[in-house]
């Protein structure tokens, strides 16, 4: 009886540490993941960010190009 105790405990060590070295496993893999994705998506924003900062200078250059213009046709048309 007792080696029988013996090597029930025996099992229910080994099977606890393996549970727990997947359970490691397991989450080291999800940090990875999670890792991965984070990056990804500062790096979507980044993009995103710098896109939208050169879209809206060309638009602000072009915006006060066009007011150059008209008030330079302003002034020309108003001289006559």
């Amino acid at each position: 009886m007792r080696k029988e105790a013996a090597s029930i405990r025996i099992q229910k060590n080994v099977r606890a540490h393996e549970a727990r070295t997947f359970y490691t496993n397991l989450q080291a893999s999800a940090i990875v993941i999670q890792t991965g994705m984070r990056a990804m998506a500062a790096r979507n924003e980044y993009r995103y960010r710098r896109r939208t900062k050169a879209a809206i200078i060309i638009q602000v250059t072009h915006s006060q190009d066009e007011l150059l213009t008209e008030v330079v046709n302003h002034r020309g048309s108003r001289s006559m």
